[in-house]
């Protein structure tokens, strides 16, 4: 609902006028621009008539808070970003509460790609200001893309190769130890099969869980909705349309399981002599 107040008492008709509708376009969220515009204009008149009012750098400040809170959504005192809607169909797509959390996210990920690759310690701090959880240890090969960020949650000894996107709307988990080879995408969107409802910007989120010690080969795609469990492997260019259970080997498009995994895969390959000390047995 737009806002609106009744009269100020000040000191001059002008200058109650200029306040009531300065509070009013911020609230309502005005671009910057206009609003340094109006206060300019102020400004010089006030040099003009003689007079100074510091008001108007308080009102400055004000609509920087306006700027920063008025893209959250206020609950118990905290401040918290627009959620996405699980399970269910929603406005996906020309919605500016969404499109806002985008653009800052894309703005992180478009800085993260640009450093140079011995940047390591950079790159985690905006991986840290990015993400909703990380690990002390993790690894994201640049170009990475995702939409919100703060949906994304990895483990401990995390690594992804280069090109991974993540379409983060609904939760995404990745566990500790999980490796994920170069290309890789996980998507958490989907779009109504009716094209009546498609072109109208409805979408449906659901959430992806990867447990530990997961194992995703290059150019896999893993949809909406599903969970691999611990210590599985994806092999290469698979589609993951319906959950993995733990402990398998699973390829193919559509994925499907094709084996357990044994012991007996501890031996498929010959040890390196500088392996050979602290043998299993």
């Amino acid at each position: 609902m737009p806002l609106r107040f009744a009269a100020m008492p000040c000191a001059t008709q002008p200058r109650r006028l200029f306040i009531q509708a300065s509070v009013i376009l911020l609230y309502n969220g005005i671009p910057f621009y206009i609003y340094n515009i109006i206060r300019c204009a102020f400004c010089l008149a006030c040099v003009v008539r003689g007079k100074f009012y510091a008001f108007d750098f308080l009102l400055w400040a004000v609509y920087n808070y306006f700027k920063l809170s008025f893209y959250f959504v206020k609950r118990g005192g905290e401040t918290v970003k627009p959620q996405v809607p699980e399970y269910c169909l929603f406005q996906g797509c020309y919605n500016p509460d969404y499109e806002r959390e985008t653009a800052k996210c894309k703005k992180k990920c478009s800085a993260y790609n640009k450093l140079a690759p011995g940047a390591k310690k950079r790159r985690k701090k905006i991986l840290r200001s990015l993400l909703g959880k990380t690990g002390e240890l993790f690894e994201i090969m640049p170009p990475f893309w995702c939409d919100y960020g703060y949906n994304i949650e990895i483990g401990e000894r995390f690594y992804a190769n280069h090109n991974l996107i993540i379409t983060d709307g609904a939760k995404v988990k990745l566990g500790s130890d999980v490796f994920i080879a170069p290309n890789c995408c996980f998507t958490t969107a989907e779009h109504p099969v009716h094209p009546e409802q498609r072109k109208r910007g409805w979408e449906i989120a659901k959430p992806i869980t990867v447990g530990d010690n997961v194992w995703i080969g290059a150019g896999s795609v893993v949809l909406a909705g599903v969970t691999i469990g611990d210590g599985s492997v994806i092999g290469a260019g698979s589609v993951v349309t319906k959950s993995v259970p733990p402990g398998v080997v699973a390829a193919g498009v559509p994925c499907r399981v094709m084996r357990n995994i044994t012991e007996a895969d501890k031996t498929r390959y010959p040890l390196h002599e500088s392996l050979m000390t602290g043998k299993e047995e």
